[in-house]
């Protein structure tokens, strides 16, 4: 077990009385995810919860982690191990901890804003959007509507029975895990909002002596002391650093191990043009190297693909982004781990949420906290010898340009600290601003604070926010026609389904790919099977800007209160109907 690890579990173990908050701050690749499960096993065999919530900020890493760490530790399923490639030596660890905490496969659960379409894992897998288990992955977005009093499974339900989500979050720790995600994930204009959130939710937590771990390899200064004011002290923060020290709240790792490890990788980091990018992957895959295209966009990636498709072939190439079919994900997600493909490329959905290793990398750097997290899939074992990385100048944050131009291959991309005239990724990541807004605190408030909140009121706060809390609203997207929804499963309707936002809908409609929104009523002999399909009038067509957008998504609201009240039970899910022909050749799915 690695050090760092150890210590996080020595704190909770020595913790008297009081519930422990940790901040743990370790670099990519370190093992912080995989330790989660030890994390909830100490907390709940001592005493201090019931359950364990851990939080992550993708449904990609809420997929990873549930599928591939938890049940695949708990359950012996010959294809899941050979999808996940998990040491044996890791599952074992996991489902220990888990079992000695009262564990098994019947109380692990996933909640996100989409279904996991694996018809293999069917009798294991299990959503559980009320919180109703002993070990509950979740995404941050679920976990702070039903912190809020928003039930994530009955947002459109006139009826809200927030109290069942939250008396469970209040006999639970909670894991905050990939939490640089609040500066990472978010533009300026959104992050006000997404801080706010994340800072009044460890208020409450602190508040009602929840215990919360928050962790992450990429953790600006500014949000740590955020995370530390919010609990209302107590906090220790657990990080690596030359020598072991305890300063105050500060507890230093020392991982000999793990820093040897490091520099025993000959890391070569450059800026090229965008000119160069397909010649240098090419010259890259012939060197038999693998190769990781990290892309900032969904159009530069698609853009990418088909020129590398063209020069290495499309079987050497997998293209991964957040508009692509679920069926499709999975397949190309298969063809990943078994290591036929020589080039991945792809936005921020794999940063974190696929453990798969690369040689190489090549990157767009508009977000360096992206980049910092993108490094962590090369040489992620710490085992290939040398690592290269180019950073596409035409694509990258000027601060990004300036640091790898004055160090280039002195950057030292995985470990927090300087050493021997290396110099780490940790001085990109201060230059943040972390700022609350006020408006959105207000609003949370109104939730909170009143014993009892009338539903009208939590109607008027989802309105105000546009349907969610963090991100833009979640919506279901099937593509196909019509005339085949009626009488189709739910599993099959899944894999030919995309998750993506109610602005990305709107764009979609504005350029006639969006057919119309559809009620889909569930057999009473099958109630897993569509007996039918009901249109649904919701004006999409209008030339998109802010006003009409924000209107738009509280008329798509108000209709799906309507529906759901009108047929309760009946109702297995409400979805946008999208053009096949809209969808891209060769699988290239929504630009």
């Amino acid at each position: 077990m690695r050090p760092l690890v150890e210590k996080a579990l020595d704190l909770i173990r020595s913790a008297r009385g009081e519930p422990p908050y940790l901040v743990v701050s370790a670099p990519t690749g370190y093992g912080k995810t995989v330790s989660a499960p030890l994390v909830a096993s100490e907390l709940i065999r001592r005493g201090f919860c019931y359950s364990f919530i851990h939080s992550l900020p993708l449904r990609a890493i809420v997929r990873d982690v549930y599928r591939c760490l938890i049940l695949n530790s708990l359950i012996d399923h010959p294809g899941l191990k050979d999808e996940c490639r998990k040491s044996g030596e890791v599952l074992d660890l996991v489902g220990r901890a888990l079992r000695g905490a009262g564990i098994d496969v019947d109380n692990v659960a996933y909640q996100m804003g989409e279904h996991l379409g694996d018809g293999r894992l069917k009798a294991y897998q299990r959503k559980e959007p009320l919180f109703d288990a002993r070990y509950v992955v979740t995404t941050l977005d679920s976990l702070a509507l039903n912190m809020f009093r928003i039930p994530v499974t009955e947002l459109y339900s006139y009826r809200k029975h927030y109290t069942i989500p939250w008396s469970r979050i209040y006999v639970s720790a909670i894991l905050l895990d990939e939490a640089h995600a609040i500066v990472e994930d978010y533009g300026e204009s959104s992050r006000s909002r997404a801080f706010t959130v994340f800072k009044v939710l460890l208020e409450v937590a602190g508040a009602a002596r929840i215990p919360v771990v928050v962790s992450s390899a990429t953790l600006p200064e500014r949000l740590v002391e955020a995370v530390v004011s919010s609990l209302g002290g107590g906090v220790a923060v657990v990080e690596l650093g030359r020598s072991a020290e305890e300063r105050g709240s500060r507890v230093v790792v020392r991982d000999e191990d793990f820093e040897s490890s490091v520099l025993s990788v000959r890391w070569r980091t450059a800026i090229i043009s965008s000119s160069e990018v397909v010649d240098k992957v090419v010259e890259r895959v012939s060197s038999g190297r693998r190769v990781f295209v990290a892309c900032d966009s969904i159009s530069r990636a698609v853009s990418l693909y088909r020129e590398l498709s063209a020069t290495l072939g499309e079987g050497s190439v997998v293209l991964l982004h957040s508009m692509l079919k679920m069926g499709d994900r999975e397949e190309r997600l298969r063809r990943l781990s078994s290591f036929s493909a020589k080039v991945l490329v792809a936005t921020s959905v794999v940063e974190a949420g696929v453990d798969v290793s690369f040689d190489d990398l090549v990157t767009d750097g508009g977000n360096p906290f992206s980049v910092v997290q993108r490094i962590g899939r090369v040489c992620r074992y710490l085992d290939c010898g040398e690592a290269e990385v180019y950073v596409v100048r035409e694509f990258s944050n000027p601060q990004l340009v300036e640091f790898v131009e004055r160090y280039g291959s002195r950057v030292l991309w995985r470990l927090p600290y300087d050493v021997d005239g290396m110099v780490s990724y940790r001085r990109l990541l201060e230059d943040v601003t972390l700022e609350e807004d006020s408006q959105v605190r207000g609003l949370l408030e109104t939730l909170f604070y009143p014993l009892l909140i009338p539903q009208d009121d939590i109607e008027f706060v989802l309105r105000r926010l546009g349907g969610s809390l963090l991100r833009e609203l979640l919506v279901t997207v099937v593509v196909g026609e019509a005339s085949r929804l009626s009488g189709a499963s739910y599993g099959e309707l899944l894999r030919s389904a995309v998750v993506t936002d109610f602005e990305r809908v709107r764009e979609l409609a504005s350029r006639g790919c969006v057919t119309g929104l559809y009620t889909l009523l569930r057999e009473k002999e099958d109630p897993n099977r569509v007996a039918e399909a009901r249109l649904v009038d919701l004006g999409l067509g209008r030339t998109p800007n802010r006003g009409r957008f924000r209107g738009a998504i509280a008329e798509y609201i108000e209709k799906l209160r309507r529906v759901y009240m009108e047929h309760r039970d009946r109702v297995i899910a409400v979805v946008f109907l999208a053009r096949e022909e809209c969808y891209g050749d060769a699988g290239l799915g929504y630009v």
